[in-house]
């Protein structure tokens, strides 16, 4: 059992690594960064939100159309803070997939992202990317 236990791990262990590698090599991509060129330069400075967090996980796995689509999804407009979640369809489709969570019937689309929900949502697109239908890796 230990001797499965470590190869378990050992895989859970690369399939992290790739994924950060993944997301590394997105950012540096000039089609991933061409929607932020024309910001300010102290964009990357700036607060990540949440609803913000969601179109970039979207654009990340290529759902833009479905994210359209979701846009009246009867999960998000039942949320409190609907109104506020300029996203919806990115923000439906996060949730959908697991990777971000609604509390209290709200989504908190302005709630900043910390580092550990951050390190939560690498561990969530781990274990989500063998269920995609492109590879992330």
């Amino acid at each position: 059992m230990v001797i499965f236990v470590r190869k378990k791990m050992k895989i859970y262990h690369r399939m992290n690594q790739g994924i950060i590698s993944f997301i590394m090599c997105k950012v540096k991509e000039p089609k991933w960064l061409k929607v932020y060129k024309n910001e300010e330069s102290d964009f990357f400075e700036q607060t990540l939100t949440r609803d913000q967090l969601a179109l970039m996980l979207v654009q990340m796995l290529d759902y833009d159309k479905l994210s359209v689509f979701m846009n009246k999804d009867k999960d998000i407009t039942s949320l409190k803070d609907a109104s506020s979640i300029q996203n919806k369809g990115a923000a439906a489709l996060a949730i959908k997939l697991g990777l971000l969570t609604s509390s209290g019937g709200k989504f908190h689309p302005n709630a900043p992202v910390t580092k550990a929900q951050a390190s939560v949502l690498l561990i969530r697109l781990a274990n989500l990317q063998d269920k995609l239908d492109t590879p992330l890796i």
